[in-house]
């Protein structure tokens, strides 16, 4: 039988640990995102669209999801 974790790595039930955790995430996405827009970096910039494109459309997932299972 597999051992139970110890009490410091049981998963978190706790849905305001869960909602800033999420908040969270969507802030850096979204954060990176603009970044990768705005710095002056040295890719071209079809791919910095691209990667800043594909953060902003996750950040709004997770954004979507997450006010879907809590509510506003």
């Amino acid at each position: 039988m597999p051992a139970s974790l110890p009490p410091s790595r049981q998963p978190s039930h706790d849905p305001a640990r869960q909602r800033f955790v999420l908040r969270l995430t969507v802030v850096i996405l979204v954060t990176i995102g603009l970044l990768v827009l705005l710095l002056p970096l040295r890719i071209p910039k079809p791919l910095r669209l691209a990667l800043a494109m594909v953060d902003l459309i996750a950040a709004a997932i997770i954004w979507a999801l997450a006010r879907q299972r809590f509510g506003k």
